[in-house]
């Protein structure tokens, strides 16, 4: 049985059709407080981590107000034993608004810097779809919100890859809980 943790800060109800999917493929989620992303796997962490895991899923799953001490513990944890760790984008307006932004990167940047300084290959993992397929696509896009062109996101996505290690994936959203489930396979 494959299991894989998403994080608590995972807006309730946006995101049920990547979780339908996940849940389709055969694999069961568990809900906890993650150090940096909202997804990775449960299956490639200790005994003691996932015993802490699952109580802490279990009081989030029932409503509970789950104990802080336990809550720093399984993050404490997680921050140790993870070697993976993907954070999703639902398109490249929010990537850019995360990377450009001054006023909305602070929590994204402490974790990408977070997961660098522990050995966490983060992967951000943006939902674009369409014509959107790697990294060098992002020079065609075009914002509707903000002046950021996409060349200049494609140029700070290279530069955080360079400089931090966090690997670009793009998907459509009809696939993006399989490409979940695949870019874990190495470790659920």
């Amino acid at each position: 049985m494959k299991f894989i943790i998403c994080d608590t800060r995972q807006q309730e109800g946006k995101h049920d059709k990547k979780h339908s999917q996940i849940a389709d493929c055969g694999v069961h989620m568990l809900t906890c407080c993650m150090p940096c992303g909202d997804y990775c796997s449960f299956d490639a962490l200790s005994e003691t981590a996932k015993r802490k895991a699952v109580d802490l899923s279990y009081q989030y799953g029932n409503n509970l107000n789950p104990r802080p001490k336990l809550r720093k513990e399984v993050s404490e944890l997680l921050l140790n034993e993870m070697t993976v760790s993907i954070d999703t984008k639902k398109n490249l307006e929010e990537l850019s608004r995360n990377l450009m932004n001054r006023s909305d990167h602070s929590r994204f940047w402490k974790e990408v810097r977070k997961a660098n300084e522990n050995g966490i290959k983060l992967i951000i993992l943006c939902e674009h779809g369409g014509q959107i397929k790697s990294i060098p696509d992002v020079a065609k896009w075009h914002s509707k919100y903000s002046p950021v062109t996409g060349r200049a996101l494609m140029e700070e996505i290279y530069r955080v890859h360079i400089a931090y290690g966090v690997d670009f994936v793009f998907c459509d959203k009809r696939n993006t809980g399989k490409k979940i489930i695949e870019l874990l396979d190495g470790t659920v």
